[in-house]
């Protein structure tokens, strides 16, 4: 319901010009959600990112441009969509892992890294827990 509730804002704010990248975003966003199994966590990362975007922001600590280097598209500060960096970021960060870490006995070519999900299917979080956890390991 979260991506239902931001289409009309985001079709609204590139319609009048405010923000002609959110469409683009948005777009990002979707197919992270229909790549994931994990579509509640990026539902919420897509909310939780506006708030922190809006109030980072509102704070003064950076400003999104209002054109988009090399694509010609104007953004809104910042844009609505913006939640959808976090969400490609994690989901890139998730299959790499899961590259890395993929079982040597396993066929290759065996499909996609992370297959959809249906929507009746429980979306499991191990497999994220443990990037996330090997990410935060090697930072340290």
């Amino acid at each position: 319901w979260i991506a239902a509730l931001a289409l009309p804002l985001v079709a609204l704010f590139a319609w009048n010009g405010r923000d002609t990248m959110g469409p683009l975003l948005y777009a990002l966003f979707l197919a992270c959600m229909w790549i994931s199994p994990s579509r509640k966590l990026y539902a919420t990362m897509f909310v939780l990112s506006l708030a922190m975007e809006l109030y980072g922001t509102w704070m003064g600590n950076w400003v999104w441009s209002a054109h988009v280097p090399w694509l010609g598209l104007t953004a809104d500060n910042p844009p609505l969509a913006a939640g959808a960096f976090y969400c490609v970021l994690d989901l890139l960060i998730v299959s790499a892992m899961r590259l890395l870490t993929r079982d040597a006995s396993a066929p290759t070519g065996s499909g996609a890294l992370i297959s959809p999900a249906s929507p009746g299917e429980n979306a499991s979080a191990d497999s994220h827990h443990a990037a996330a956890r090997s990410v935060c390991s090697s930072s340290r």
